[in-house]
């Protein structure tokens, strides 16, 4: 997953993006955006499902 940190247009969808967003793409793209600076790449954090106090009962 990837953070948009620069704004910009992407120059095949026509789609803007603002700081903040969250870019997919393949590879070969995202691997352009990072380097000229329009992403940085972001740790996908594990979903935490709480304990449902009913299953200890």
């Amino acid at each position: 997953m990837f953070k948009v940190i620069e704004v910009f247009q992407d120059k095949h969808t026509g789609q803007p993006y603002r700081v903040g967003d969250i870019f997919e793409g393949d590879s070969k793209r995202t691997a352009e955006l990072v380097k000229a600076g329009y992403l940085e790449k972001v740790a996908e954090e594990p979903v935490v499902v709480p304990d449902d106090p009913a299953d200890k009962e």
